[in-house]
């Protein structure tokens, strides 16, 4: 009896009240497993994660095969970035019910963050074979696909997710952020985000009126809504303008499982920190509304963990869109995008629903890595030839940067290129990229395709390139500003839309703007160029200390930027009431 109240209670949202219920349940059976598995789902939703663990861990005391304790504790360690305990858990699920559509999801997506994205699709497949409607499924599907970099299949398999589960915002998203990494004409990528971004469930109708002053003086207070409050490429631009706010009251709303000491310093610097972790959009939502924020500034858009059924719910007034999504969000009640004039030229605004905000200098603001080596001297010197190379996503090396690069390597004639990412720990997918080089006649000593390095030794790689290849049609952000902090040049080509204009954006403001091509002619030539540049190496040198010195690093520029950016919002707010 007091089980099914406690449930009861969970599906109404009183989880106090279901934690209680729970607890004197388990006093009653100290060994009744289902008791301390819902018990450990209540305080997973109250962000009490350690205390979620001990519950399922307790299980496993005195009933060692639960299943169900073994793929929760599984899909909690994936998101507290515990993925060996992760892995070992969910692969024991698995092998005590081989037929668990959850426990194959979880381990897949595991796997996938692990870089082993062959057996992460054949677990999708298999979740199919055996379920052809299962969403969980289609959603494996689609995230196997795109670490494969088959990105139009993702979409189609997130696509079909939301078929089957139609409140499931995640699958809308990841369609959305898959897009960005295709082939498809921008008016095409614009359009399915209107279409989908007016899908997303919002957490309840969106507020037309909001209470408080309406002072266009007075001091503002802007929220900061992100999942990626951590170590994580949003906070190494988030953190210097975070640290230089003078203007504002900024809020932090943190919704990551995996605090760590990146995590502190953010809460030192901000005004108020609220962890969301595990929390409802709808709880989400009554919290930024007891703060009365003014501005809730969006840091993730459609990537990873995002909440953008809380601003279809629109709890402030005024609301933006800044650093962590490279594209437009499509949410109807998303006002403003902010980015700069490289971002968005003028004679690009119909790219995006929402209105263009331009910052002065840069919208980026990049934070340097701590510890990071010093630039290495110049690999061609030693080496006696240019070694080029991306250690950008998978998802961006498409048929077209492919196809550059090779032009690139034919170009200058032996040089060598190096491609790393996350998904070339899988020895197959390796060999598949090999074969698709020497198909078009480049041979097998002029590339290396790696595994992922240790995060310990990652940025020390760089010192075995010498010019970086920026991909199409999504550029390269962050990793284009750690090749540049190691004193490696990049080569860039820019489109139209935000994510094919991020490395003219970024090498224009460190004094490199020869090096954005403007059609794939002038990409391979000026990589050529630069290859046979007697000054490459005196460039190598002094790309770190022109980085420091330039807009790029200025954190106080960008706060004061941001800042008058967020007062033009507020009183375009009150002019519109």
């Amino acid at each position: 009896m007091l089980e099914k109240r406690a449930r009861k209670a969970y599906d109404d949202g009183d989880l106090a009240q279901a934690e209680a219920l729970y607890r004197r349940a388990h006093q009653a059976d100290g060994k009744r497993a289902d008791t301390l598995i819902g018990l450990g789902v209540v305080l997973k939703d109250l962000a009490r994660r350690e205390e979620a663990v001990d519950c399922w861990k307790r299980v496993l005391e005195f009933d060692a095969r639960n299943a169900a304790a073994h793929n929760n504790l599984g899909a909690l360690f994936r998101l507290m970035r515990r993925p060996a305990e992760a892995e070992r858990h969910l692969r024991t699920a698995l092998d005590i019910a081989p037929g668990d559509t959850m426990a194959a999801a979880n381990l897949a997506h595991v796997i996938l963050e692990l870089g082993q994205t062959s057996e992460a699709l054949a677990l999708a497949r298999g979740i199919l074979e055996r379920a052809p409607d299962s969403p969980d499924g289609h959603l494996m599907l689609g995230f196997a696909l795109a670490y494969q970099a088959d990105v139009d299949a993702a979409v189609d398999a997130f696509l079909e997710c939301h078929k089957r589960k139609p409140e499931a915002n995640v699958a809308l998203s990841n369609a959305l952020f898959a897009s960005l990494y295709s082939a498809r004409p921008d008016e095409a990528v614009l359009q399915l985000h209107k279409e989908l971004g007016a899908r997303i469930v919002a957490a309840r109708p969106a507020r037309t009126s909001w209470p408080g002053s309406r002072d266009a003086k007075r001091r503002l207070r802007v929220g900061y809504l992100s999942p990626d409050l951590r170590k994580h490429p949003v906070s190494a631009f988030f953190e210097p303008v975070l640290a230089h706010h003078e203007e504002i009251e900024a809020y932090c709303y943190s919704t990551t499982a995996a605090p760590d000491a990146v995590t502190e310093r953010l809460k030192r610097k901000a005004t108020a920190w609220r962890d969301c972790s595990g929390w409802s959009d709808a709880r989400i939502v009554e919290e930024i509304e007891r703060d009365a924020i003014d501005i809730l500034v969006d840091l993730a858009g459609h990537t990873a963990q995002n909440r953008a059924g809380v601003f279809r719910a629109k709890p402030a007034p005024v609301q933006a869109l800044y650093i962590g999504y490279p594209g437009t969000s499509g949410l109807p009640e998303m006002d403003h995008v902010i980015v700069d004039g490289e971002i968005a030229p003028r004679g690009t605004e119909e790219l995006y629903t929402e209105n263009v905000v331009r910052l002065e200098g840069s919208f980026w603001c990049f934070r340097p890595p701590d510890g990071a080596p010093e630039v290495a001297p110049l690999p061609a010197k030693r080496n006696g030839f240019v070694t080029f190379g991306s250690y950008n996503a998978l998802q961006k090396m498409q048929p077209a940067a492919v196809a550059l690069w090779i032009d690139v390597l034919r170009a200058v004639p032996g040089s060598r290129l190096v491609l790393k990412s996350l998904p070339f720990a899988d020895k197959d997918l390796r060999e598949a990229i090999r074969r698709r080089f020497e198909d078009a006649g480049v041979a097998p000593g002029r590339l290396d395709v790696l595994p992922p390095s240790d995060p310990a030794v990652f940025l020390a790689e760089y010192g075995r390139i010498d010019i970086a290849l920026d991909p199409v049609p999504y550029n390269g952000g962050t990793t284009t500003c750690e090749a540049l902090w190691m004193g490696v040049p990049v080569i860039t080509l820019s489109g139209q839309r935000f994510c094919a204009r991020m490395g003219a954006s970024i090498l224009s403001r460190v004094g490199l703007a020869d090096l954005v091509a403007t059609d794939t002619g002038a990409y391979v030539a000026a990589a050529a160029r630069l290859a046979a540049d007697s000054g490459l190496g005196k460039l190598r040198e002094g790309l770190r200390g022109r980085m420091a010195d330039s807009p790029l690093c200025d954190g106080a520029r960008v706060a004061r930027e941001l800042e008058s950016a967020y007062r033009f919002m507020w009183r375009r707010s009150l002019d519109a009431r």
